[in-house]
């Protein structure tokens, strides 16, 4: 557990988009993402997830009142990867990608 810590805990940034992920560790099976975009709102204002630890992985479940996307979130060579897979009538084969990189 203290390894999945240091390998996802803090702040990651996709600097193309401005897109900021903040990933804190609230026990053994879950985390909460504040996600926003630094370019437009502040953290606090940004949204909050619950994404579950599974192998190794972050995952969000798809969540059909909300509308939100089957997710997962994986740490490759220092990097943040997040896949989304598409939901809702025109579902494609390959998956949406956005890599961040940690804030130093």
């Amino acid at each position: 557990m203290i390894q999945i810590q240091k390998q996802y805990g803090g702040i990651w940034i996709d600097k193309k988009t401005s897109r900021c992920l903040q990933i804190t560790f609230e026990n053994d099976s879950y985390v909460m993402i504040t996600d926003w975009t630094a370019k437009y709102q502040s953290r606090a204002s940004g949204d909050v997830y619950k994404a579950f630890i599974k192998n190794a992985r972050l995952v969000m479940p798809e969540d059909k009142e909300h509308h939100a996307p089957y997710s997962e979130i994986t740490v490759e060579k220092n990097k943040l990867v997040y896949r989304t897979k598409p939901n809702g009538i025109l579902k494609s084969s390959t998956w949406d990608k956005q890599i961040f990189t940690r804030k130093k």
